[in-house]
């Protein structure tokens, strides 16, 4: 029986090669509403050979910040966690010619593949990829934004959020990936689910606060890790 404990470690990050269970509903979108792009497929190969797939976004989802992207006319998108630059590239793929993506990558090994994936694109010309801590990064990046995506670490949704706010100009976007927490939110797996408490509060108060109809409208779509949407009133 799967359970929560397998693919999560301490940090509430996916272990390496390990496969996150899909229903039959999501394998259904990926197959109607997947993308058929081969540079975006070969970055998943190689996520694949180093344990690495699932803790990407998946082809569906790739989908989903396009249609944002086109639909609200976004042209200037902060990206907060780029591991190997999959996301980056799909959502510059869906940018205007004088579009941007700043993304953020604190490991070292991982930004230097979303460097060189970037670099390979075909839509190099739109993507700056920057290592470091993002907290930092952050801090030399000025408003304002249309989008900011977050799918970096959780603990740290709070402070992206803050950032956030502060940047994006109303009637932009703020995003988060991996909102339901592997399931760490509610009924049985609040408790034993190897993430911290303080992970599950942050999360909660993440989604909390982007539900706020005074400043958001918001929805959180039931991808299989949710994706809070959120347009900045």
């Amino acid at each position: 029986m799967f359970h929560i404990r397998d693919f999560i470690s301490e940090t509430g990050h996916q272990q390496a090669g390990m496969v996150r269970p899909v229903r039959p509903e999501l394998s259904y979108l990926a197959g109607k509403f997947g993308l058929d792009d081969p540079e975006l497929a070969a970055i998943h190969r190689q996520l694949a050979g180093h344990g690495l797939e699932y803790m990407s976004i998946a082809p569906a989802e790739a989908r989903i910040l396009q249609f944002l992207i086109r639909g609200f006319g976004i042209r200037r998108v902060v990206e907060i966690g780029a591991l190997f630059g999959y996301s980056s590239i799909a959502m510059a793929k869906a940018l205007p010619k004088d579009g941007r993506i700043t993304a953020l990558e604190n490991d070292v090994a991982r930004c230097a593949a979303a460097t060189a994936n970037a670099r390979q694109s075909s839509v190099a010309a739109r993507i700056e990829v920057r290592c470091g801590d993002a907290r930092e990064q952050l801090r030399s990046i000025a408003a304002p934004i249309d989008m900011v995506f977050i799918d970096a670490d959780k603990s740290g949704y709070l402070e992206y959020l803050d950032w956030a706010e502060d940047h994006v100009r109303p009637g932009g976007l703020i995003v988060g990936d991996n909102t339901f927490l592997f399931g760490a939110l509610w009924g049985d797996l609040r408790e034993g689910h190897g993430i911290g408490s303080q992970t599950v509060q942050v999360m909660e108060e993440f989604n909390r606060r982007l539900s706020n109809p005074h400043l958001y409208n918001s929805i959180m779509i039931a991808t299989a890790e949710g994706m809070t949407i959120a347009q900045k009133l």
